[in-house]
């Protein structure tokens, strides 16, 4: 198998840089290292930069002109919640937003993490949005947090701790619906609770990446304009079932005349057994796997390579290693991580904001060490791999 066929497949995925302990904008240089090494490799997925940090005008520059023909893209994350809990601060990324948007970077605001009992509330919701529209934002993300008020007012929470509290969902406070759709109208902004969703729009993709249509009331699908985009029959990109295969997943591509049957509710969302992405309730045109040691980062990458969502009965969000790859004819890869919306391409950093809610440090050792591996140079290990499992084969 030749890696330019692979790497046909891999450059389509969606992925994210320094997005782990230690935000991009504290290792710019290695994040436009990065954005530069995947312009030169032609890459055609989104390239998605998300920050809490400060994005000068010179940085800003020196981005767009490194990023050329990528769908580049930054994500802006702003919470206003107090310093005890986020202590990076908030007036500078405002300014980001108006420097990305000066350099005709698409830029994306996500709100996060909503908590309700500290910002799940209208006052400090339209002051975000109100200074971020006034800054050049014009598309939004809300989204809630994987945990309880009371854990994050703690300021000695132990790892365990941090790995107990965290809920497998993000759950937007009640009500707060009726929020968003005030700000959106009030506002002329486009919104979204889903960052693929965001991100699809933004960038103006032939659809939603992510696959969202299959919960329609939970993604709000009644009131996206993409949605007829999203409800094109799914198909595996050309080759792309073949490659799975070839990477030692045991799988079966099941084709269904796809119908939107989730009625599925923010209401009762902790009372579904499986994941949006990767449901495995509906019956849908779907990827079914079956090796044993597979997690929702095994599920992404599928998802992410075929264009087709993946699923294995009982494999959900909560593990330790949710986000890990484990693609068999590399078993001595241990890095390679998906994380819902991305591929990821970060470096660990020793150090971050110190966001009380950040459960990286929790999981993953304190330390630098990179995650992840550029598309092309994947695509060449595979080939090499694959390749070489043959000969064994035939021998």
């Amino acid at each position: 198998m030749n890696y330019l066929d692979i790497y046909h497949n891999l450059r389509y995925m969606p992925i994210a840089i320094n997005n782990y302990y230690g935000d991009p904008t504290l290792q710019w240089d290695n994040t436009l290292w990065k954005v530069a090494r995947l312009n030169s490799d032609r890459h055609i997925g989104p390239v998605g930069i998300l920050t809490r940090g400060y994005i000068s005008e010179k940085m800003a520059k020196e981005l767009r002109n490194l990023a050329k023909d990528l769908k580049l893209i930054v994500l802006v994350s702003i919470s206003g919640l107090p310093p005890h809990i986020e202590p990076v601060g908030e007036k500078h990324r405002y300014q980001t937003i108006k420097n990305c948007v000066s350099a005709d970077i698409p830029v994306l605001v996500c709100v996060r993490p909503i908590i309700g009992s500290i910002n799940g509330n209208l006052e400090t919701m339209e002051r975000i949005v109100s200074q971020a529209v006034e800054a050049g934002a014009k598309y939004f993300v809300f989204s809630g947090i994987r945990g309880n008020d009371e854990i994050l007012l703690k300021t000695d929470m132990t790892d365990e701790e941090r790995k107990t509290y965290v809920l497998r969902v993000k759950l937007l406070p009640p009500g707060f619906r009726d929020i968003i759709d005030y700000l959106t109208k009030k506002y002329e902004i486009d919104s979204s609770t889903r960052v693929a969703c965001g991100v699809s729009k933004v960038l103006d993709l032939e659809r939603c990446y992510n696959h969202y249509e299959g919960s329609p009331i939970l993604s709000r699908c009644d009131i996206c304009y993409f949605k007829e985009r999203c409800r094109k029959p799914v198909r595996p990109r050309e080759g792309s079932l073949e490659l799975i295969r070839a990477m030692g997943y045991e799988i079966e591509y099941i084709e269904r005349n796809n119908g939107f049957s989730c009625t599925t509710t923010p209401a009762t969302r902790k009372n579904c057994p499986s994941c949006c992405t990767c449901c495995f309730m509906q019956d849908i045109t779907r990827i079914e796997v079956y090796n044993e040691k597979i997690t929702l980062g095994d599920l992404g990458l599928i998802r992410f390579i075929t264009d087709v969502p993946a699923v294995k009965y009982g494999v959900v969000d909560g593990s330790p290693d949710t986000g890990h790859c484990h693609i068999p004819v590399l078993p001595d890869y241990k890095n390679i991580h998906t994380v819902n919306s991305w591929y990821v391409l970060s470096r660990n950093l020793k150090r971050c904001f110190g966001c009380s809610y950040c459960i990286v440090q929790a999981y993953d050792a304190k330390e630098e060490i990179e995650y992840g591996m550029f598309p092309l140079d994947l695509a060449k290990l595979l080939a090499e791999r694959i390749n070489k499992r043959k000969e064994v084969v035939v021998v």
